[in-house]
């Protein structure tokens, strides 16, 4: 049993067109009240079964164009087909919905898991389990948001 360091995070885009990223990596933890409407609410750095947190404002859907929830490893594992990992969505109506990260794609580093698009007024998800070889840099370029990105470490605990 190895000790893995699984990150959440999520790229968004708002209505506005600002895009930018929420994650441990960086201290990029959002903000539920303002900009992007997206907050982190912890980065477990054990694997613990109570895994992290993403918060999302949905008071404040009208804010944003598109939103990719992603996971990637941070440590303790070379890919996902050493991770038995799962991503629960809560909505605040209908049912959870669970996407469970148990493919075995030799060498994957990072996996988008779902996209969240705003059609008309309406918030809509979609199921990718896309496993990329790469990182964070590597969504983004699969997804087409267009950021610039560069080397991060996470403050020590």
């Amino acid at each position: 049993m190895v000790t893995v360091d699984l990150d959440l995070a999520c790229l968004y885009e708002l209505a506005d067109g600002r895009k930018g990223v929420v994650q441990p990596l960086g201290g990029l933890c959002g903000d539920l009240h303002g900009p992007p409407y997206i907050t982190l609410g912890n980065d477990n750095r054990f694997g613990a079964a109570s895994g992290e947190t993403l918060y999302i404002n949905l008071d404040r859907a009208d804010q944003f164009r598109r939103l990719l929830i992603f996971a990637y490893i941070y440590s303790g594992a070379p890919a996902f087909s050493r991770v038995h990992a799962a991503v629960s969505f809560l909505p605040p109506t209908g049912q959870r919905f669970v996407v469970e990260l148990r493919e075995r794609v030799h060498h994957a580093r990072s996996c988008a898991v779902a996209l969240i698009e705003n059609r008309e007024g309406r918030l809509f998800m979609r199921r990718e389990a896309r496993y990329v070889y790469g990182y964070q840099a590597d969504i983004d370029r699969l997804y087409g948001w267009g950021l610039q990105w560069a080397r991060g470490h996470k403050a020590a605990p």
